[in-house]
């Protein structure tokens, strides 16, 4: 573990905490408002035990960071319903990416400098009944990464070693790292998949239209014959579909049309 303070910048957003008078217990669509974000140098000590430093190499920009930014016209608040803090010093926000270990605290689960990994968003306490029965993605007292805790925004960060998923052994290539920095939302994708019970031959409609939706479609992919996904007219469906194994799209007041060219 290196015992030297590291430097870097990050990418972190700030906000007005201005609850809502009328509204007990308000979300943070009803607290924070006139967000902005700004590049700031951050100082990041050695990292404590069970957590590891990274210098990012890749980030993705999910809808959940958009609607941090995104604001309600007449009101000014910000726009997701998300559980989210910003604290006076700033929220570092972003929960998809991939870096490389720089340092890693005593019980790191293994990693060390110099891997590969990718990240889960969900911060989890991993003691609750929850979470020992395997579904962590459900822990009452779980925290999301980027949005109530620090995130990936950032030249180098400090995550715990719990949400690092070594991946060093896939990365062959600028390519692999890009693949990589997506693993969450297409993590995402493949429990759907799954908790949908989808079989060969089933047919599967996603309605996202963010560009995380062509995750499902793909994830479809490894046990379905047909896949159907709806796209909406910002998603140029027509292109995009056959690239991620549609078999049909359609835009918003469109019935189901074949893309241009049929997926292999």
């Amino acid at each position: 573990m290196s015992a030297t303070a590291m430097y870097g910048k990050a990418v972190v957003l700030h906000a007005e905490d201005a609850p809502r008078p009328d509204t007990p217990d308000p979300g943070p669509h009803q607290r924070y408002r006139a967000p902005r974000l700004a590049v700031e140098s951050r100082t990041l000590a050695p990292p404590a035990p069970g957590r590891l430093q990274v210098e990012m190499l890749y980030a993705g920009v999910c809808g959940t960071d958009l609607h941090l930014l995104q604001t309600d016209p007449l009101t000014g608040y910000v726009r997701t319903s998300a559980p989210a803090t910003i604290p006076p010093q700033g929220r570092v926000i972003g929960h998809e990416g991939v870096g490389r270990v720089i340092a890693a605290g005593d019980g790191a689960g293994g990693l060390r400098a110099g891997s590969i990994v990718a990240f889960d968003s969900i911060i989890a306490c991993l003691r609750c009944p929850v979470c020992r029965r395997g579904a962590p993605n459900q822990c009452p007292e779980a925290l999301l990464l980027g949005m109530q805790a620090d995130g990936l925004f950032a030249t180098l960060v400090d995550v715990p070693a719990s949400l690092a998923h070594d991946v060093t052994a896939y990365i062959d290539s600028d390519r692999d790292l890009r693949a990589a920095a997506c693993l969450e939302p297409a993590g995402c994708a493949l429990l759907a998949c799954e908790s949908a019970r989808i079989a060969p031959a089933s047919a599967c409609w996603s309605s996202a239209a963010a560009p995380s939706a062509c995750s499902p479609p793909c994830c479809a992919g490894a046990c379905s014959g047909r896949r159907t996904s709806r796209w909406s007219s910002r998603s140029r469906a027509g292109a995009r579909s056959p690239q991620t194994g549609a078999t049909r799209f359609t835009t918003p007041g469109n019935s189901l049309a074949r893309p241009s060219r049929r997926s292999t």
